[in-house]
């Protein structure tokens, strides 16, 4: 998905480093983290503005190191608005192409595993959900022994790799 990062790139008026920078964390979490760390720059720059006017008997030196400081968080505050803006659409269109493939990947498997017989499909869901059931997966374990296989389990001990909590429990 890193190839798509050049067209979004050109989107917006945003610094190329910050995006470089922001990148990974934008395409699977949009904006929030940097509308984080915009809301904790705007405070910071605030809280340093009104310290510098806390103290009435402040070197020259000081005040003008706070200012910087104050300027610096200002600046890093309007950078992170512009970025924030850029990352919404940003992850937004790579949780759509994550979307995207998982759906073709999970089409092509079930073209290859089904072909275009949807019974098959059906019949498969239905054993899974019978499976996943105490009582059908000890059924399975009565049959499994009646044709002589796995003979050293016993047959409510059988477990299947398939989560029951999807399926209702049959009484």
């Amino acid at each position: 998905m890193t190839t798509q990062m050049p067209g979004f790139k050109s989107r917006r008026k945003v610094d190329p480093e910050l995006l470089e920078r922001y990148e990974w964390d934008a395409r699977y979490h949009g904006d929030k983290n940097i509308k984080n760390e915009l809301a904790t720059a705007r405070r910071t720059a605030t809280t340093l503005e009104k310290s510098a006017t806390q103290f009435k008997h402040l070197r020259p030196e000081h005040k003008l190191a706070l200012d910087a400081a104050t300027s610096t968080m200002r600046k890093l505050a309007a950078d992170l608005a512009e970025l924030s803006s850029w990352a919404k659409e940003y992850g937004v269109y790579c949780a759509a192409e994550r979307a995207r493939i998982d759906a073709a990947e999970l089409d092509a498997f079930a073209e290859k595993r089904w072909g275009t017989n949807p019974k098959a499909m059906e019949f498969e869901g239905e054993a899974i959900v019978e499976l996943v059931s105490r009582h059908d997966g000890e059924a399975f374990g009565h049959w499994m022994h009646s044709i002589g296989q796995h003979l050293d389990v016993k047959p409510e001990a059988f477990s299947f790799p398939f989560a029951p909590v999807h399926a209702k429990e049959s009484q």
